[in-house]
């Protein structure tokens, strides 16, 4: 077969058929460069990066919801974004994830915390009722999620935002993140051209609005991380968190399914207390990272044994074997989630992938006490693990399908079989452009 038909973007498993296995990659990653890459890459960022105007419109955006929010509710709360607008790695058209911070529970929800006792900003309904008479359009509140949100539009600046209350592990998830963006310069062009791709193949699409469940963003920039972890070239920021804590002083709680409360560990040093330690990464350019990262998950990963885990330096041991050819019924409920989430909002605003992880919390964390070391039952049946770097218990890619997982690593096999032939960067992109 020709690169022609390749680059012609039909899935790998279509061309090869029962004989894609066979396929096998003969570069060794640290042998692979390419300088072209990097230059398309920083033209597709320059093409679809936020520009000052969108910068000032999200700022309006942000102090409007905040204005409702204190006039409404009171002026101890604070509203403020979280997410890939604030580590750098969001594009023009990306949507606002925004947390109401409550600072008489900075600690989260502590199980001496009654949920029937929570103030009125905690009901979303409540919330939506007030983004409504503040002028904000589209309102959705949805109230049956682990974490509820309420989605809404702004007609004003035209953007859509996601609201939630004192979820604080998000604005948690971002500093730690913004720190290992700012471990390794590339690390953000790395993460805007795998969510590129992964949206151009539908495998960005965790709500399953237009298709199968596929990853989240949130996941995916794990899924770099943990790689990059791996080859020694980021570090591991969590390595700090050893030994005990005051569980009603420290780190964060969080209210999963039926009222349940799981206590994280939130603690991460920061990347000048890493460097002043004398840490030094490995030097890796960036075509060469997009191609180990796409070999890696190829070829090399071992599905069947490990999982991807950031708090435990990118790679951790399966407990159990992996079961194939059978899917969890916390799998096939969060597919159905969903979907109906996605028929609930279609036609009224724009279901983001990001959203995925805020709504779905309830079938990603399964019920095991972190404390106890045990992996969840359900990671058996899970092809690829990803672990959240604070609730240790959830799988960030739960809702995918073995289906989804197949075809992923098709497409990245496929991903090598390109550059390997020389072929630009933007051949490895499907029909499916965002």
């Amino acid at each position: 077969y020709t690169v022609a038909q390749l680059e012609a973007t039909a899935p790998l498993h279509c061309i090869f058929g029962g004989a894609v296995e066979a396929v096998q990659s003969s570069t060794p990653a640290q042998r692979f460069s390419d300088p072209l890459i990097e230059v398309a890459i920083q033209r597709m960022i320059l093409a679809q990066a936020p520009d000052e105007q969108i910068r000032t419109a999200r700022q309006r955006t942000i102090h409007r919801v905040d204005q409702v929010i204190r006039s409404t509710f009171g002026e101890k709360y604070l509203v403020q974004c979280f997410g890939s607008t604030q580590y750098g790695v969001d594009s023009a058209t990306s949507d606002l994830d925004m947390i109401i911070l409550d600072p008489e529970l900075g600690r989260g929800w502590h199980p001496s915390v009654k949920s029937d006792e929570l103030p009125a900003v905690y009901n979303m309904k409540k919330v939506g009722w007030a983004l409504q008479d503040g002028g904000f359009q589209r309102v959705i509140a949805i109230t049956g999620a682990t974490v509820p949100i309420v989605k809404f539009y702004d007609p004003r600046t035209r953007l859509n935002i996601d609201l939630n209350c004192n979820n604080a592990l998000g604005c948690v998830n971002t500093v730690l993140l913004a720190n290992y963006c700012n471990a390794w310069a590339p690390l953000r062009s790395m993460i805007f051209f795998i969510k590129k791709w992964a949206k151009s193949w539908a495998f960005n699409d965790a709500s399953g609005q237009d298709g199968p469940s596929s990853y989240s963003s949130y996941c995916l920039t794990l899924m770099i991380v943990s790689f990059l972890q791996i080859r020694g070239v980021l570090p591991n920021l969590q390595s700090c968190a050893v030994g005990q804590l005051d569980k009603g002083t420290a780190g964060f709680w969080s209210k999963l399914k039926k009222d349940k409360r799981v206590w994280s560990d939130t603690r991460f040093e920061s990347l000048d207390v890493v460097l002043q330690r004398g840490w030094t990464g490995r030097s890796m350019a960036l075509s060469e990272a997009i191609y180990g990262w796409f070999r890696f998950f190829a070829y090399e990963f071992k599905y069947e044994s490990h999982v991807l885990e950031i708090k435990k330096g990118g790679l951790e041991r399966r407990q159990q074997p992996l079961v194939e050819g059978e899917e969890t019924k916390a799998q096939n409920q969060g597919k159905a989630d969903d979907k109906l989430i996605a028929q609930l909002i279609n036609g009224q605003g724009v279901v983001d992938d990001d959203d995925a992880a805020l709504i779905n919390d309830v079938n990603d964390v399964a019920a095991v006490d972190p404390a106890a070391g045990v992996q969840p039952e359900d990671w058996r049946t899970s092809k690829l693990v990803v672990v959240d770097p604070f609730l240790i218990t959830k799988n960030c890619a739960n809702g995918v399908s073995q289906r989804v997982n197949e075809r992923f690593v098709q497409e990245c096999q496929r991903a090598v079989f390109l550059l390997e032939a020389g072929q630009p960067v933007d051949s490895l992109l499907g029909q499916k452009l965002p």
